[in-house]
């Protein structure tokens, strides 16, 4: 998540007009029948509300639900990432829809449509969205696909409240590792008076340098540079809707908002090894091996933990070629990847507590 915050104004590599064209010719978009479901469409009034009740508030949040006209109970929840919302999913739904899947995308706390409470965001705020979402929306058990933050939103709901989910599905989720990792958590001795100092006022100098960088990505072309900045295989898929669908949040948003998104004075979350550890239910890779903010290596690094656990669910691991969100840049190979793992590994007609 912090990765995926500070990255947010890094500078987009430049692309030569032969690769361009190259690239448009064999653009992807999902080919499937969406007759089953009204296509998903970005506009600012949105769709369905639902108010989640969290300890002694209340946060009025926003989803999109798409079923199809008659087939079994089925359903997928899907997770955005940072800064993103519901319309990041638009060729994931009517993909799963016309499968026989009833889909939901929210938005999470502090993110598009939903409500933007100046609130101490960590991971759990909005883990604990997920599943009370799953609980009085959904109405059973679901499949959770998560992208980026999304993704480790998704890994720490199947950890935490495994009686609401039947199956994880990471995009390139994000995370830290426990070890093996320079970024790895590590037990820190108490702060000395002057080192908490030093704390303070690096903390002062960081939110003015995220002033000056959420004022840069709150323009259009600022936010469809580094979009098509981590799509580096099919960057015309970056549109004017999908560049609509985050600046349009971000400007009526309080900027300390995303602030305290990005610091997370509620704490980075628990080790993805942590989670991996708890988690009882089968689990999807489908990694963007493109993606330069969060490598390969990461995904290499889950199976590898996978692997060391005694008693654990099936994993799968399939590579798109795509970077940081496969979902929207190479719809077609992800979803395929999801919809075979759905098929093959997901007990629809029971689930173990």
């Amino acid at each position: 998540m912090r990765t995926i915050g500070v990255l947010l104004v890094a500078l987009p590599v430049g692309r030569s007009f032969l690769q361009a064209t190259r690239r448009f010719l064999r653009r992807p978009r999902a080919t499937v029948d969406q007759s089953e479901a009204a296509p998903v469409v970005w506009t600012a009034d949105g769709e369905e509300r639902w108010v989640w009740q969290c300890g002694d508030e209340s946060f009025e949040t926003h989803y999109i639900k798409r079923a199809p006209s008659t087939a079994p109970f089925k359903p997928v929840v899907l997770v955005h990432g940072f800064g993103a919302s519901f319309y990041h999913w638009r060729y994931t739904v009517p993909a799963l829809v016309s499968k026989g899947y009833t889909v939901f995308c929210l938005d999470l706390v502090g993110f598009g449509l939903s409500q933007k409470p100046v609130y101490d965001y960590c991971p759990a705020t909005w883990s604990e969205q997920v599943a009370a979402f799953i609980d009085e929306v959904v109405g059973a058990p679901a499949v959770v696909v998560g992208n980026s933050l999304g993704g480790y939103v998704a890994l720490q709901v199947g950890a935490d409240f495994p009686g609401r989910v039947r199956g994880v599905c990471l995009l390139n989720a994000a995370g830290r590792f426990r070890t093996g990792d320079e970024d790895s958590e590590t037990p820190q001795a108490p702060l000395s008076p002057m080192a908490t100092i030093a704390d303070k006022v690096n903390l002062a100098v960081q939110r003015v340098l995220f002033m000056l960088s959420f004022n840069l990505i709150r323009r259009k072309p600022r936010i469809e540079a580094i979009l098509k900045s981590v799509y580096p295989v099919y960057a015309e898929n970056v549109d004017a809707d999908l560049v609509e669908s985050i600046f349009y949040p971000a400007t009526q948003a309080n900027a300390e908002v995303y602030r305290l998104v990005i610091t997370r004075p509620g704490g980075p979350g628990r080790p993805i090894d942590d989670l991996l550890a708890t988690l009882e239910r089968p689990l999807l890779l489908a990694w963007g091996i493109k993606d330069p903010w969060i490598r390969p290596p990461a995904a290499d690094k889950i199976v590898q933990i996978h692997s060391t656990l005694l008693e654990t669910y099936p994993l799968r691991r399939v590579d798109i070629d795509a970077g940081h969100c496969p979902h929207d840049e190479n719809p077609d190979d992800t979803n395929a990847a999801i919809l075979n793992w759905l098929e093959t590994d997901i007990p629809w007609t029971s689930l173990s507590t």
